[in-house]
């Protein structure tokens, strides 16, 4: 889940709050803290930090310009992926449509912004596949008939930035573990082969099948036919895509 976006000045003088939940953090605080992270951690460790991460929650920090920052606050359960390629284009929009934005004043209160924000929000909130009820409907259908077989236990279905868009067969817990566990296994997709078999605990294995910017993440007996559990996959990926009606984020 996406809480909130922040614009704000290196000095963690705060120039834009978008909330998208009824969860309420004072973001004057919030990019005061940030901030001071993100200024001082280059001379103790390095390099600038990208991420600030907490038990439940994680800030996505990125540089808009030379004298600007934005934040996105999420949960642990947010695919890290899908949130750098919003911020991605975010940062792009300010580059395109405030090429000067440093050298403008009173941004806090000009309504120069009043566009940003509309977009921002659009950036932050749009999916990227139709998600209505008989969708997600066609697509678990999809889903329980692949799991209704003695080779395939449970199925992830998640979108190319590794955003779980519908379970079957699979436990809160396992769905956190596994789809953060694909998350840092597939990265930039290029890298990744499209077909592959990991071994998750001593019992199960997970099956990934890359295809259409649909993952397939497949849980299977550990010593199971891998030949036979792509082959399922490979019948089926077409009818999830099908069923998901793609679109672009």
């Amino acid at each position: 889940m996406i809480y909130q976006f922040l614009l704000f000045r290196k000095t963690g003088e705060l120039i834009l709050s978008i909330d998208l939940t009824e969860q309420k953090i004072d973001p004057a605080l919030v990019t005061g803290f940030i901030s001071a992270i993100y200024t001082f951690s280059a001379e103790i460790v390095g390099h600038k930090v990208s991420t600030i991460s907490t038990d439940t929650h994680q800030f996505l920090i990125d540089k808009i310009s030379d004298g600007l920052l934005a934040a996105i606050l999420i949960d642990q359960q947010e695919s890290l992926i899908d949130i750098k390629l919003r911020m991605r284009a975010i940062k792009n929009y300010f580059t395109i449509n405030f090429p000067t934005i440093d050298d403008m004043t009173n941004l806090q209160s000009t309504t120069v912004l009043k566009n940003a924000r509309d977009k921002i929000e659009e950036i932050l909130t749009r999916f990227s596949f139709t998600t209505s009820k008989h969708v997600l409907r066609d697509v678990k259908n999809v889903g329980e008939r692949l799991v209704d077989n003695k080779i395939i236990k449970g199925l992830l279905i998640l979108d190319k930035n590794c955003k779980v868009i519908a379970t079957i067969n699979v436990t809160e817990e396992e769905r956190l573990v596994m789809s953060k566990e694909l998350e840092s296994l597939i990265g930039v997709r290029t890298e990744f082969t499209p077909q592959k078999m990991i071994i998750f605990t001593e019992k199960q294995a997970i099956a990934i099948r890359i295809a259409h910017d649909i993952t397939l993440a497949a849980i299977t007996p550990a010593n199971v036919d891998s030949k036979k559990v792509f082959n399922v996959l490979e019948k089926n990926i077409d009818k999830v895509v099908h069923a998901l009606k793609v679109i672009k984020l």
